[in-house]
């Protein structure tokens, strides 16, 4: 008779362990679900130009400030609290400097940047204003060098098609904690000076994840 019962409650046990199995994988997947639901990111890629401006160059070269120079930036948030996100910026800035300092150079930053959105505009559009801190690394003749960098400034996007929307920025990178003066073959003679600061203005194609 006990090994009826013990046949008899075999199944029922068998069933209940694949009821709370069935129910526990059902939780994980609502759950995983509900968390990703809530995570608001966003990404977007930007193109534009750049502007630096040197300083401590020696009076007896006759050199002008770089031109207006072809940039390119990618950059991605994660809400971190109501109206704030944080996340990475990354991008290359192709410098053609006047004749005096030399041939192109390239210069590579990266780094952290916060962006806080403003109350205004509402529906489609957005604006906010960001600030972060990275460190720009420069390849240049005959060398290289790098500075650490604050990047700040102001944003806006459209929304054309959700989740895609169309953005620029305005901004500017202050330079500071120079690795070496910049060192630029000119002629016979060497010119040197020091990126100070940077202005930039982009559009771009940003996914956001609201």
């Amino acid at each position: 008779m006990g090994d009826c019962i013990m046949h008899s409650s075999s199944p029922r046990r068998l069933r209940a362990a694949r009821i709370v199995a069935v129910f526990g994988f059902l939780m994980a997947a609502t759950t995983s679900r509900s968390v990703l639901a809530q995570v608001h990111w966003d990404a977007a890629a930007h193109l534009g130009g750049a502007k630096r401006f040197v300083s401590d160059v020696p009076a007896d070269i006759n050199a002008q400030a770089p031109g207006v120079s072809p940039m390119i930036q990618v950059v991605s948030h994660v809400a971190i609290a109501p109206f704030v996100r944080a996340g990475l910026y990354g991008g290359v800035e192709f410098a053609t400097d006047a004749a005096a300092f030399g041939p192109s150079r390239m210069i590579a930053s990266g780094g952290l940047r916060a962006k806080v959105a403003l109350p205004w505009p509402r529906g489609d559009a957005r604006a906010w204003v960001f600030a972060g801190a990275g460190y720009a690394w420069v390849a240049e003749t005959p060398g290289a060098n790098g500075f650490f960098e604050a990047p700040c400034g102001v944003g806006a996007a459209y929304q054309v098609r959700k989740p895609w929307s169309a953005v620029v920025e305005l901004g500017a990178r202050p330079a500071f904690g120079h690795s070496t003066t910049r060192v630029r073959v000119v002629g016979d003679g060497v010119a040197s000076g020091v990126d100070r600061l940077g202005v930039f203005a982009v559009i771009g194609l940003q996914l956001s994840l609201m």
